[in-house]
């Protein structure tokens, strides 16, 4: 069995649909009465995203097994750090631990964007649901009587919530260097394989060798130990599970310049902010080095969200750049950013 999370997409609401419209149409868990159809699903992922706020699938084996999302739980501003999240899974895949792998990949999402509060309101009674909230940290904040009238009878919400800022992250981001790079490098290779074979552009090709991927590193490490470049890596309980590099080895017209190169999270963190962090601290890095202007391209719509959240400026696409690991064409997008040092602000 294959199993991934990973960002929604449009092209994902037909789906969603499939499993929101069976709670409408049987259950009291959702307060919606009609069906909701996929022009419709896939505005409120789009609205979900423009907030900057995660919407996530659960696939198994290729089939949408269940989705999580957060919304701003009120509008006015000072509400800005707290979200109200919901998670609805297809029944076929009860009892397999995804919702909870699920859930609490939304609430990584949500601690490393830097939000406060999760509240998650649960019609009753529901005690798959309400089980699920307790054992990732949620306590039961409010109960009210008869909010809700659907098939003919009255419904009780109870409200849960979750300090985002007690969950342990266990995850940390630092940079390495070449003789800590050349230790690890069979952790650095797991990872470099494990994004190719996930379907990751990053110049290489499917069936993909580790031996390929080793020697990648190699020649990474021979850069690192030229002052060419700089390496950042991601890591939790079981070590290196993302990589982000900065190249400056540039023109000498081009001192202030700098690449952005190779991000690069496990499919195992996946969803869980690294490679929003890894991100932050390859800007750093690069303002440490007095670079300003910064580039990198992608051929990956959830990375092109993803520097886009952060400020980054789309430049353009070229049509047919390069070969996915599959050997289907796709285009590649550019994308620059302008840094300021702390002395500068």
């Amino acid at each position: 069995m294959t199993e991934t999370i990973r960002s929604a997409t449009a092209l994902d609401a037909g789906a969603i649909c499939a499993i929101y419209n069976h709670y409408i149409a049987t259950t009291t868990i959702s307060f919606e009465e009609e069906p909701v159809d996929a022009a419709a699903m896939a505005q409120r992922i789009e609205a979900v995203f423009d907030a900057d706020l995660p919407w996530l699938v659960i696939e198994v084996d290729g089939n949408i097994a269940g989705y999580a999302y957060a919304t701003k739980w009120r509008v006015r501003s000072a509400y800005r750090y707290s979200v109200e999240s919901s998670i609805y899974m297809d029944a076929a895949y009860a009892g397999r631990g995804l919702g909870r792998r699920l859930y609490g990949a939304l609430l990584e999402d949500l601690r490393a964007h830097g939000r406060h509060m999760a509240i998650g309101g649960i019609a009753q009674p529901n005690q798959a649901s309400v089980a699920l909230h307790e054992s990732l940290g949620f306590r039961k904040v409010a109960h009210f009587s008869e909010v809700g009238l659907k098939f003919g009878r009255w419904v009780d919400v109870g409200y849960w919530e979750l300090n985002l800022g007690e969950l342990n992250p266990g995850r940390s981001v630092r940079r390495i260097d070449a003789q800590e790079a050349t230790a690890r490098i069979e952790q650095l290779a797991d990872v470099l394989v494990d994004c190719v074979e996930g379907g990751a552009s990053v110049n290489f090709m499917l069936p993909m060798a580790r031996e390929t991927a080793l020697r990648f590193w190699h020649k990474t490490i021979a850069s690192l130990e030229r002052g060419e470049r700089t390496l950042l890596v991601a890591e939790d309980g079981h070590g290196i599970v993302g990589t982000v590099q900065l190249v400056t080895d540039t023109p000498d017209n081009q001192p202030h310049r700098a690449d952005v190169s190779k991000l690069l999270v496990h499919r195992r963190a996946r969803n869980g902010g690294i490679g929003r962090r890894l991100m932050e601290a390859v800007e750093d890095a690069a303002r440490a080095q007095g670079r300003t202007v910064l580039v990198l391209d992608t051929a990956n719509p959830a990375a092109e969200r993803l520097y886009e959240r952060l400020g980054w400026q789309r430049v353009g696409a070229v049509p047919d750049f390069c070969l996915m690991p599959d050997g289907a064409m796709s285009a590649t997008t550019f994308f620059t950013k302008r840094l300021r040092n702390d002395a500068m602000k």
